[in-house]
């Protein structure tokens, strides 16, 4: 049995996206729902989940199994191993994804969305280019098509677009 803390918090993250699936299967279904349904978007993110929760078991798994040492990440000038700096990165993190739910009404899903790509590919230590930017506002633009028109969700277009006629 593999000992290593990525596999036993892979397994809690499993764990508890089941636990999310079912209860995301238990919401009531309405007349008034779209094809999704009030349980699509959460059986998703159930999923998803799942399936990293899975990938952390696997590469806890095999990091248990290779006595070797990964590499470092180069993300910042402390250690990678040392907790405090895995901690600080957490809550780096954290601050971006309630950054990102906090101005969405303003800004609305795609920029914001585009915004979020961009945020984390600079924080993962990318430096801002062009690159960076094309693919953030490629995944705004495809995040919001996946979800407005071909998933049917209504995503907020932001105030912005209000000022413009968009909306």
């Amino acid at each position: 049995m593999p000992k290593d803390r990525d596999f036993h918090l892979g397994l809690i993250v499993v764990v508890l996206a089941l636990a999310y699936g079912g209860l995301a299967h238990d919401l009531p279904v309405s007349l008034l729902s779209d094809h999704v349904g009030a349980d699509g978007v959460p059986k998703l993110l159930a999923i998803m989940l799942g399936a990293l929760g899975l990938g952390l078991m696997w590469r806890g798994f095999r990091a248990s199994a290779t006595p070797l040492s990964l590499p470092s990440s180069g993300l910042g000038s402390a250690p990678s191993g040392s907790a405090a700096f895995s901690h600080w990165r957490a809550a780096g993190l954290l601050a971006i994804g309630i950054a990102y739910v906090a101005i969405m009404p303003w800004l609305g899903f795609p920029v914001t969305t585009a915004l979020l790509v961009i945020v984390a590919a600079i924080y993962a230590g990318l430096c801002l280019d062009r690159i960076v930017i094309a693919t953030g506002i490629a995944a705004g633009l495809a995040f919001w098509l996946v979800f407005v028109k071909v998933l049917g969700i209504a995503m907020p277009l932001g105030a912005w677009a209000a000022m413009v006629g968009l909306s």
